[in-house]
């Protein structure tokens, strides 16, 4: 596996980064999370699209806003490897709460889906920030909790990602309460990561932003700090033999940065895993720029979550997962046996 990853500002609507390795089309896909001092639809989040296609490669990853409200600052990862089977698209919708995808057809118990988004329209509102599920093994579902219309509507830049040797436990759940949880079957956790995405009804953060973790080996527990409205909530618990995961909870008030120690990685192979919005809940109802959370791979040996603002408490997750090489096995070289052969002659009579 090649993970490529970095950080950027962007004061502008877009950037293109030229990738220090080209990816194969068809087994790449990108990830971003991101901070912005702006909590409008077209400027607080950037959409991630894989460019410039040389034989059968993508050369460069391109991140685009809507709107050059303030800066955003943008953590993003490409992943290549041949057992990654990835489909893409973009999908907006002026009308009604969602909007369907064909694709071709995935085995659901290898995939998931990462989306990536920007938006037309100058609101605040956290419910038109949309999650992503699977209704069928041919459908992709991008759905918002509340109705768009022709002046505000989410654009959503989608990786459908089916991974092969992997075991996907997927669901949704609508979560009308401060927390709630759901079984699944009994997992690793030194081998599973949690990508969860999710819908609010609500400008408030308190109530529309999501912390989601893995509670235990047998449930995926997802909390908030209000209980007013609901969101929406699509979830994917990945496991592999040869992850090695590692994830875990702080908080920060008064400061806009959490940074945690964890056992050193190769950088080359190791990756971080979270929502666009990020993965965290906000004890105060107040916009989403004082919640919104990057998260980034400092070093190998620290991950940093990230916000605008630093007043209030924002409690997030992360995880960081490397992907260990798995040796072939020795298998001895056949014995070469050398025959002497004899002159043979023929005797004529």
């Amino acid at each position: 596996m090649l993970i490529q990853s970095g950080v950027v500002t962007i004061s502008g609507t877009e950037a293109e980064i030229e990738l220090s390795e080209p990816v194969t089309v068809g087994e790449s896909f990108a990830m971003v999370s991101s901070w912005a001092a702006s909590q409008r639809l077209g400027a607080a989040h950037v959409t991630a699209e894989l460019i410039d296609e040389v034989d059968g490669e993508w050369t460069k990853l391109k991140l685009e806003r809507t709107y050059d409200t303030n800066s955003i600052h943008v953590s993003w990862q490409v992943f290549e490897d041949s057992n990654l089977t990835v489909q893409t698209g973009e999908t907006s919708f002026t009308s009604g709460t969602s909007a369907s995808a064909s694709i071709s057809e995935v085995d659901l118990a290898k995939s998931f889906c990462v989306l990536t988004m920007t938006g037309e329209g100058t609101s605040a509102h956290i419910s038109r920030r949309p999650r992503g599920y699977f209704s069928d093994n041919t459908t992709l579902v991008i759905e918002q909790n509340t109705a768009s219309y022709s002046t505000l509507y989410p654009i959503v830049r989608w990786y459908v990602v089916e991974w092969n040797d992997t075991s996907v436990q997927s669901g949704q759940t609508e979560l009308t309460d401060v927390s709630d949880t759901v079984a699944i079957n009994s997992i690793d956790l030194t081998e599973t990561f949690l990508l969860a995405n999710w819908s609010g009804d609500s400008h408030d953060s308190d109530t529309s932003m999501v912390l989601s973790r893995l509670s235990s080996a047998e449930e995926i527990s997802f909390e908030r700090e209000s209980d007013d409205g609901s969101c929406l909530i699509s979830y994917f618990a990945i496991s592999k033999s040869d992850f090695s995961v590692q994830s875990g909870v702080g908080s920060m008030t008064g400061e806009d940065t959490i940074t945690s120690t964890i056992d050193a990685v190769d950088l080359d192979v190791s990756f971080w895993s979270a929502h666009f919005l990020g993965n965290g809940k906000h004890d105060t109802d107040n916009g989403l720029y004082r919640s919104q959370n990057r998260h980034r791979l400092v070093d190998s040996e620290t991950i940093e979550v990230q916000r605008y603002f630093d007043t209030e408490t924002l409690t997030a997750s992360w995880f960081v997962i490397e992907v260990e090489d798995v040796e072939e096995p020795d298998v001895p070289l056949p014995t070469v046996v050398t025959h002497e052969v004899s002159d043979i002659r023929k005797m004529g009579g």
